[in-house]
């Protein structure tokens, strides 16, 4: 029996078979277009599977390049300005050395270094406050708000005393004997050896005048053995600094000693300029001559750490007598426990301790807890955050010294801040929010970390602006007509020391000064090999980013060639198609109009 075919089957036949043969141009048409091999899951799954592996590790790849190329930018601009620091300071540190070296006068030199340091110690902070984009670059975590500022002359980072550390534990009255030592070197200093009426001090007047008044050869002759030794030294002081040779002074000193009667020349009779032994000698007083005194002072003002040999000189021991006597008068306002705790000032000043005599506790001070007395950064665990205006003084005061001690770790913290961000080295956390060291990159600049906070066991800050600061306002002190440190002329934290502990605190902060530039040199240098590390992350990602590139389209891309030639044949299938529906179509209307 036969099988009819009607033109509704041949129709729907063809609309079929058109469809498909519609669907493989457009494949070969988006394979031309796109040069893949495959656009859909289906049409090859391993290749797909693959091609999603490649492309979700090349995405990676290069988001840890743009990390890497941002962070390099960050680290890049921060050595650039550590580097202006340090070679801003290599100048003013160099002065300070010479100043430190010079065995004359430097007056006109401490003033100029004092303006240097000041300005200096402001362009540091200009520096560490350098943005990039909206964000700060010393900033720690915080990169939104400008990291270091002034209020006065204290330099807070981050809203906290960059200084911090500096208060001392509250301690008793203080008798303050170091003024009296001041007072006692500038007595001496005002009585002056040449004309006091002793054989030595009218040889030296004499002779003073007969070498102003150009008397040739000096009427009074150099033979007192405590006038010639101040000859005998100046003489040698100039020629270890150049001043003279040594052949030049021993002329000098003959001359003046009056073995001699004709005024010095050189070897070929030209006169030797005349030194200026007269002035200095009319500048002699009793404490130049008191070497024992000087070495106590020194001593006890902490320009030098060496105790002389020879026993001390009972002074504290008679200062503390007449203090006590004063304090234990009945309108003197002083309580019987600071007056017991004179004999302990005495051993303060003496340099037997270090600590000075504290203030009893209260109980509202005992209430906020122990404190570790071996942690010199320990502070009461249930400390209050703001002080109470009812407190006594002394509560007070220890507040402030236990809230100092926590501004200090506060410090400590931000200068160990960190902030993690993902470079390609498998950031994995061992706990969360507690990654794996090594496995991340801590793109964090604390500024405090490279220029120093706190301050040390002499209560000098570590922080390399204040140093510069505090090492001028120092500097600012010194009397060119007295060639001495004038408290007069004190100023900011220069303020209420003598002028034995000026001259103290200006050794140390030069020795201090090079130190916290040596400590920012090292941190630039390790600034530098972080940079170097990202260049070559950079380098490496750029590297494993082309690479990946590679078999990505390995994996997915055609064969032009073979795309062109599938599609060519499958837009002549789809030509011939149509031809065929035209002659179906065509024979359909006839058959319908018969």
């Amino acid at each position: 029996m036969g099988f009819r075919i009607t033109t509704n089957m041949m129709m729907n036949s063809y609309r079929y078979n058109l469809m498909n043969s519609t669907n493989k141009l457009a494949d070969a048409r988006d394979k031309v277009l796109t040069q893949r091999t495959f656009n859909s899951y289906a049409e090859d799954p391993a290749a797909a599977t693959l091609s999603f592996r490649l492309r979700r590790d090349f995405c990676k790849t290069n988001n840890y390049l743009n990390n890497t190329s941002s962070v390099y930018s960050k680290f890049n601009t921060a050595w650039n300005n550590l580097a202006g620091v340090v070679e801003n300071l290599s100048d003013a540190t160099a002065r300070v050395s010479s100043i430190r070296g010079n065995n004359g006068t430097a007056g006109e030199s401490r003033k100029a270094l004092a303006i240097v340091l000041r300005e200096t110690s402001e362009s540091v902070v200009h520096a560490m406050n350098q943005q990039l984009g909206d964000h700060f670059i010393f900033a720690g975590n915080d990169g939104l708000n400008v990291p270091f500022s002034w209020k006065g002359e204290t330099l807070y980072y981050r809203g906290i005393d960059v200084n911090s550390g500096k208060v001392e534990k509250p301690a008793s009255k203080d008798p303050g004997w170091l003024k009296n030592l001041d007072q006692m070197k500038a007595d001496q200093q005002s009585n002056k050896i040449m004309g006091n009426g002793t054989a030595t001090g009218t040889q030296m007047q004499d002779w003073y005048n007969d070498v102003k008044n150009n008397v040739v050869p000096p009427t009074t002759k150099a033979t007192d053995p405590d006038f010639v030794k101040w000859l005998d030294k100046y003489a040698a002081e100039d020629v270890k600094s150049g001043k003279m040779t040594a052949a030049e002074a021993d002329k000098w000193l003959k001359y003046y000693k009056g073995e001699t009667n004709a005024l010095p020349t050189d070897d070929k009779g030209k006169a030797l300029k005349e030194p200026d032994w007269a002035d200095r000698i009319a500048k002699v007083s009793d404490w130049d001559e008191n070497e024992a005194g000087q070495e106590w002072y020194n001593y006890y003002m902490g320009i030098t750490d060496k105790r002389p040999a020879e026993q001390g000189p009972g002074w504290f021991e008679a200062w503390a007598a007449e203090t006590k006597a004063e304090w234990e008068k009945p309108d003197s306002g002083v309580t019987q426990e600071e007056i017991d705790a004179l004999d302990e000032w005495v051993k303060y000043y003496d340099r037997k301790t270090t600590e000075k005599p504290t203030l009893t506790q209260s109980t509202t001070v005992q209430d906020w807890g122990k404190v570790d007395p071996k942690d010199p950064k320990a502070f009461p665990e249930d400390l209050p955050k703001k002080a109470d205006p009812n407190w006594t003084d002394a509560e007070k005061a220890w507040f402030n010294y236990y809230d100092d001690k926590r501004n200090l770790s506060k410090l400590e913290a931000m200068a160990k801040e960190e902030l993690y961000i993902d470079l390609g080295m498998g950031a994995e956390e061992s706990s969360p929010n507690i990654p794996v060291k090594g496995s991340y990159f801590n793109s964090a600049l604390s500024g405090v970390d490279y220029i120093g906070y706190g301050t040390d066991k002499d209560g000098d800050p570590q922080n390399l602006a204040l140093i510069m600061r505090e090492l001028a306002d120092v500097f600012e002190t010194w009397d060119e007509d007295t060639q001495s440190y004038n408290p007069a002329l004190a100023k900011n934290s220069a303020e209420g020391l003598t002028s034995g502990e000026l001259e103290a605190k200006a050794n140390r902060l030069m020795d201090k000064l090079k130190a916290a530039q040596e400590h920012t040199t090292e941190k630039w240098v390790e600034l530098d090999a972080k940079s170097v590390f990202l260049q070559t992350n950079e380098s490496r990602l750029t590297t494993q980013k082309s690479d990946l590139n590679e078999q990505i389209l390995n994996v997915e891309q055609v064969d032009l060639a073979d795309a062109i030639t599938s599609f060519s044949w499958e837009q002549y299938c789809y030509n011939a198609a149509l031809k065929i529906g035209n002659q179906l179509l065509s024979q359909s209307l006839i058959d319908y109009m018969r």
